[in-house]
């Protein structure tokens, strides 16, 4: 079951007029032939995505545009976006969806729309099925078309039959297609239809470049409210999943959504308790559904990296090994038993630079983790500072042995732990937290002259240790005689 009507995070958009940077208005009162200034807005965003060009700005001021708009250009540069925003203050909605008031009773609460072809163009959902080496059809034919009342999704019958059935707890429709019309059937139990908002599915898309290449961000603080939404999904697909799997970035790379708070201190975001702490607000999202849907079964975090559309280019650096690390250890913490990262090699988030193939801190960090951290969580203990992370697993490969890593997010204040005893130390630390350039134990870490991984070797550290400001420290304790690690 899915929703075609949504805006797909590729690349980069944002718009212009010939000779210099304009901003172009858009509202439900204007037309199409007008020049779209304020006073004489054009009609469409599509009409303003044609007249843009590098560097303009299109203003979409408040109400309902239900239309699939096709970006014909993007920027030329960071400096020359081509930008699609919310008017401030103003509620703007795109959708792909259409409203229907032309339902005809069959029978009770069943009732059926029968709808021209034409009013689909070239892409009818109720003709279009879900298909994917990815989905799983259970035997049956799954179609791109949507029922909406009053923004709730109905699921889609199998067979008319099931539509026509006493009335059931499941809101279903069914839809089939003809020569000249297409007919959708929906009970809608105890509602008449054609007096509430019953919505379909009628676009393809909303927001999205018909021809690659085409650099094109999504429009900023417009809302697309007719989707599936999560819990939709779960209840029609029913139990049987072998895992629960998940996304989750932290936010829209500068890319895509210009930021120009993170942009100005990018050290200052990334090191936030508030940025830190979004992995387990997403997480207790998402096993809140698990646990409803499918109780027990394995957590996944199946793509993760800095920030979706590429990463900002601090993503490449060391500050973001911060994030990283905290969200591998605050995960299995909690249960996740999978994290994927995204990418070994492309974009700002790679942990490879695609063009030298040069390791960067967070492949160091990779590193470290799995040759240190077990597999096995134990309890590390509250952490003794404010900005302080602190996790504890079994040592890999050494039975009893003990592994801690240890994050001091505070710039500016050394910090303390007690190991309790004997460690190998290994300190991550970076001259330049925005460089790409990681230190351990003081000494720049980067491949061989052979392009072979360097030996990673730790000091020596015992009892009460210093966690220098900025800096992540893994520590190995092989003789710890956890009996947990036996």
């Amino acid at each position: 079951m899915t929703n075609k009507n949504i805006i797909p995070l590729l690349g980069t958009v944002m718009l212009a007029t010939t000779l210099h940077a304009a901003e172009l208005h858009v509202a439900v009162t204007g037309k199409d032939t007008d020049p779209g200034t304020l006073a004489a807005p054009l009609r469409t965003i599509q009409r303003a995505a044609d007249l843009a060009q590098p560097g303009d700005v299109i203003t979409v001021h408040a109400g309902v545009y239900r239309e699939r708009v096709n970006p014909p250009r993007g920027g030329e540069s960071d400096a020359k976006r081509i930008v699609y925003q919310a008017a401030p203050g103003e509620k703007v909605e795109i959708t792909g969806s259409e409203i229907v008031r032309t339902w005809e009773n069959v029978e009770g609460d069943v009732w059926k729309a029968t709808l021209p072809n034409s009013m689909f163009a070239s892409f009818n959902p109720y003709a279009d099925r879900i298909h994917g080496d990815w989905f799983d059809a259970k035997r049956r034919v799954h179609h791109t078309g949507a029922v909406y009342l009053n923004g709730d999704w109905f699921s889609e019958a199998a067979k008319l039959e099931e539509v026509l059935k006493p009335a059931a707890e499941t809101k279903l429709w069914f839809g089939l297609v003809g020569p000249e019309s297409t007919t959708v059937w929906a009970r809608f139990n105890g509602v008449k239809p054609n007096e509430q908002a019953v919505e379909i599915n009628a676009r393809q898309t909303v927001f999205y470049p018909a021809k690659p290449g085409v650099n094109a961000p999504p429009p900023m603080g417009l809302q697309m409210p007719r989707g599936i939404k999560t819990e939709d999904m779960l209840a029609a697909e029913g139990p049987g999943l072998d895992g629960f799997a998940y996304h989750f970035y932290g936010g829209v790379s500068e890319r895509c959504m210009p930021n120009p708070a993170a942009k100005a201190d990018p050290v200052g975001l990334a090191l936030s308790a508030e940025w830190l702490g979004r992995t387990e607000h997403e997480e207790a999202y998402y096993q809140a559904l698990r646990d409803k849907f499918e109780p027990g079964k394995p957590m996944w975090l199946a793509e993760t990296a800095e920030a979706a559309c590429g990463g900002d280019p601090w993503a490449s650096t060391f500050v973001d090994s911060f994030r990283y690390l905290h969200q591998l250890g605050s995960l299995a913490k909690i249960g996740v038993q999978s994290v994927m990262h995204n990418t070994l090699a492309a974009s700002d988030y790679g942990l490879i630079d695609q063009t030298t193939l040069a390791p960067r801190p967070n492949y160091w960090a990779a590193v470290l983790w799995r040759r240190l951290m077990g597999t096995k969580v134990l309890e590390a203990g509250a952490p003794n500072a404010p900005n302080q992370y602190v996790y504890a697993h079994c040592l890999a490969g050494h039975p009893g042995g003990v592994a801690v890593l240890a994050i001091n997010a505070d710039q500016k204040t050394p910090q303390q732990l007690n190991l309790g005893g004997s460690a190998t130390a290994y300190n991550l630390s970076a001259d330049d937290l925005l460089g790409t350039a990681v230190k351990l134990n003081g000494a720049e870490v980067k491949l061989t002259s052979g392009g072979d991984l360097p030996k990673l070797n730790g000091v020596k550290a015992a009892g009460s240790v210093t966690l220098a400001p900025a800096s992540i420290s893994f520590f190995a304790i092989p003789d710890a005689g956890n009996g947990n690690c036996q």
